[in-house]
């Protein structure tokens, strides 16, 4: 499909504002699975080579601080001495932080979730969430209570003891087994 004219310089002046690098203005769409990870592979490679782990989720900001986002990660991953990639979506303000590393190396592994726990809080400060579209699952449960608040997660904890009082729907998910815990410090 190749976008018009009006719409690509739309597109290109949304995307200078939020400091993206560039426009893909013709897309071959394609209903090829097969097709789709040939082309994209190779894109994909050396980061799966050099990189096997990484942590990556999303972030949801306003969407007039996605630049301040954006610059915020690149901060971070000079700081961390790590790769750290953005990929989103600027009309509802979904970022996908990616943190690559090497999970043999320990140091880096360390810097690693550093890293993303700086992304998360960035993300908070102005105003966003932790969560956007893909909740809370395992790698952001000690951000729930820092997000929401005691109340609400007390709140959030004795609906899921009413409705799962086994805890047998995906234990350590959302909510920590046990205790509550501290939120991590500010």
């Amino acid at each position: 499909m190749t976008v018009t004219t009006t719409t690509a310089t739309w597109v290109a002046e949304l995307t200078d504002a939020v400091g993206a690098d560039g426009v893909l203005t013709d897309v071959d769409v394609t209903a090829s699975y097969d097709r789709d990870q040939a082309m994209l592979a190779p894109a994909g490679t050396p980061a799966a080579v050099v990189f096997p782990r990484r942590t990556d989720d999303v972030v949801a900001v306003p969407r007039s601080r996605i630049g301040q986002f954006l610059d915020g990660c690149d901060r971070i991953a000079e700081d961390r001495g790590l790769v750290v990639g953005v990929v989103g979506h600027a009309g509802d303000g979904n970022m996908h932080p990616t943190v690559v590393f090497d999970p043999a190396d320990d140091d880096q592994r360390t810097r690693a979730f550093g890293a993303f726990d700086d992304i998360l809080e960035l993300g908070l400060a102005p105003g966003g969430t932790t969560t956007g579209e893909h909740g809370v699952g395992v790698l952001k449960v000690d951000w729930l209570e820092r997000e929401i608040g005691p109340v609400a997660l007390d709140v959030h904890r004795s609906i899921k003891a009413a409705l799962d009082p086994a805890g047998l729907l995906n234990p350590g998910t959302v909510f920590r087994a046990g205790p509550r815990t501290a939120p991590p410090a500010p």
